[in-house]
C-alpha cells in the first residue's frame, strides 16, 4: 500500500467537513512528517486547536493509524552509510496518536516541558530567519543570469519556469548542484538517483528557492519577505520532499502541488 503524506492544509480542509481519514486509510498508508507534529501542538491558537481535535477524532480506529516520519532520520542514513535512505518505509515510526483521547477535546494543552522541546525542534531545524533567506538567495550561484533581473519581472518568470521544468527532469542538472554544495565531503554526485532523500531534497529546494527568487528577487532589495512567509515555504518543501519519495501526497496548497507534479508525475495527488 503506498504511503501517503498529509499536510496541514489537507487536515484543515477535512475538518470543516464530516469526513474522516478511514476512506484515505483503505487506498493509502498515511503519514504525518515531525514537522506536522510540531504544526499541530504547538499552535495553540483557537483555530488550530479545532484543526487538531478535528483530525484526531478523524483517525481509524486501532493502534497508530497514521506513521510518523522524521525527514533527519534519512539525511543521517544517507550520510552515515553513503546509500539511499529507500524504500522510505523503513524509517516509519509509530505515532502513538490513539494513545491519547484527550487530544481529540478542544481545550487538550501540552505541558510546558514538552512545548519546550519542540520549540527546540523548530530552532535547530529552521535556524534563524536571515539565514534562511540567505540559503534561498543562493540559488542565483547555480543560475548566476538571474542577477539581471528583478522581483516579478516577466522576463525573470520565463527563466525561473524553464529552471524549474530542467531540475524536474534533468537528473544529471540535480546531481551537479549536489557536487557543488557536498563541499568534497558526502556520497559524489553521480552516485545518487531519484531514490535518494539528498537528490530529492536538491530538486525541491531549487524549486522553492527559484520561486522565491521570482517573488522577491535574486538580491536583497524593497520587497522584503516576512518570517512567516519563509517559513511556510520551509515547511511546505518538508512536505513536497516526503511526497516525491513515497510517491503520494495529501494537499491543498497550489505551490505544493504544483511542485510534487513537476517532480513525481507518476504520482499520486490527493486534494479532494
Amino acid at each position: 500500500m503506498k504511503a501517503l503524506i498529509l499536510d496541514k492544509s489537507y487536515l484543515q480542509a477535512r475538518a470543516r467537513g464530516d469526513s474522516s481519514l478511514c476512506d484515505l486509510a483503505r487506498r493509502f498508508r498515511p503519514v504525518m512528517l515531525a514537522e506536522l507534529m510540531n504544526e499541530l501542538f504547538y499552535d495553540e491558537s483557537d483555530r488550530q486547536r479545532g484543526v487538531r481535535a478535528s483530525f484526531m477524532r478523524q483517525l481509524p480506529a486501532g493502534e497508530d493509524p497514521v506513521a510518523l516520519l522524521d525527514l533527519v532520520d534519512l539525511q543521517k542514513h544517507e550520510m552515515q552509510t553513503r546509500g539511499p535512505a529507500h524504500p522510505v518505509e523503513r524509517f516509519f515510526q509509530p505515532s502513538g496518536l490513539c494513545f491519547n483521547p484527550d487530544t481529540q477535546e478542544l481545550g487538550f494543552k501540552l505541558g510546558a516541558a514538552q512545548l519546550d522541546h519542540i520549540q527546540r525542534q523548530r530552532t535547530e531545524r529552521w535556524g534563524d530567519f536571515e539565514t534562511r533567506i540567505d540559503m534561498m538567495r543562493q540559488v542565483v550561484l547555480f543560475y548566476p543570469g538571474l542577477m539581471s533581473f528583478k522581483a516579478g519581472e516577466p522576463e525573470l518568470l520565463r527563466r525561473v519556469t524553464e529552471l524549474k521544468r530542467s531540475i524536474a527532469k534533468d537528473d544529471d542538472a540535480v546531481r551537479a548542484i549536489w557536487d557543488r554544495v557536498r563541499n568534497g565531503r558526502h556520497v559524489a554526485g553521480h552516485q545518487i538517483d531519484r531514490r535518494w532523500f539528498i537528490f530529492r531534497w536538491v530538486q525541491v529546494n531549487v524549486y522553492y528557492a527559484l520561486d522565491f527568487v521570482f517573488r522577491h528577487g535574486p538580491s536583497p532589495g524593497p520587497n522584503r519577505p516576512n518570517t512567516e512567509d519563509v517559513t511556510h515555504d520551509e515547511i511546505d518543501s518538508s512536505y513536497c520532499i516526503a511526497g516525491t519519495l513515497t510517491g503520494a501526497l495529501a494537499t491543498r496548497e497550489t505551490s505544493m502541488k504544483d511542485c510534487f507534479l513537476a517532480l513525481r508525475p507518476d504520482g499520486s495527488l490527493v486534494s479532494e
